[in-house]
């Protein structure tokens, strides 16, 4: 089981890097990873380009 790390506080604008993954920069100064997928990431951004499965 993982351990549970305490929340950090972002520091940040969320920014896509370079890889298509969503992250910020925490106040302890580590970059996190918020969606590390850039097919999702894409997906999200644009929602009303998916079709529908009907």
């Amino acid at each position: 089981m993982a351990e549970t790390s305490r929340p950090v506080t972002p520091l940040t604008a969320l920014v896509v890097n370079a890889d298509g993954q969503l992250t910020y920069m925490g106040q302890d100064g580590q970059r996190y990873v918020i969606v590390g997928d850039a097919e999702l990431l894409e997906r999200l951004r644009h929602p009303s380009d998916m079709s529908e499965a009907d």
